[in-house]
């Protein structure tokens, strides 16, 4: 039995199990519920034959690499927005999820630097956190941040990796405690004082 991962569809499942299209057959003939066209939903249980690989070494290459084909539909592209740029994050690739913790008003819209649409988030005069867990793996990943907003407390604690704002960010307070964050973009940064 195989479970469906995220974003995955019957050709991405068949090279998983299978190590080629080809196995898109054996999965046809043990799941007669699907089809070519069936729509796969994440944790969605597969059976196959598992003496039918056709390439043992893809499959065992795939699952040593941690790599899940997964061509379904995602949002792969530029993702637009008519919203200002108003910083970008770089961190590990290696993170599976980013918490951001702020408080301020005004609407943030965030792209997480994954295949989830663009994430808009109004903010509020308290400190709140917001979690994304990332849906794929990559060389590098950058959070975008988008839109017009101001911060009052911007707790940078749990973020590694370097913040570089793209243009002047009001901002009351930032704690920064613990981590691993670069600040080359600091000056970029408004402080009330």
């Amino acid at each position: 039995m195989y479970k469906v991962k995220r974003n995955q569809n019957i050709f991405d499942v068949a090279v998983s199990t299978h190590g080629s299209i080809e196995g898109i057959f054996d999965l046809l003939i043990n799941n007669p519920d699907l089809s070519f066209h069936s729509q796969l939903k994440e944790g969605e249980e597969i059976y196959w034959d598992e003496e039918f690989i056709i390439y043992d070494s893809i499959v065992n290459t795939l699952q040593a690499e941690h790599i899940v084909p997964a061509n379904g539909e995602r949002h792969v592209y530029y993702k637009n927005t008519t919203a200002p740029l108003r910083c970008v994050m770089y961190i590990s690739p290696e993170e599976a999820s980013i918490a951001l913790q702020m408080a301020g008003d005004g609407s943030l819209i965030v792209d997480w630097g994954d295949n989830s649409d663009l994430e808009t988030i109004t903010l509020s005069p308290t400190l709140q956190k917001y979690v994304h867990f990332f849906d794929n793996y990559t060389d590098e990943r950058s959070i975008k941040l988008y839109g017009d907003f101001n911060l009052k407390t911007w707790d940078l604690s749990s973020i590694n990796g370097l913040m570089m704002p793209t243009m002047p960010l009001v901002v009351d307070e930032i704690i920064s405690e613990k981590n691993n964050l670069s600040l080359q973009g600091l000056f970029l940064l408004e402080f009330n004082l």
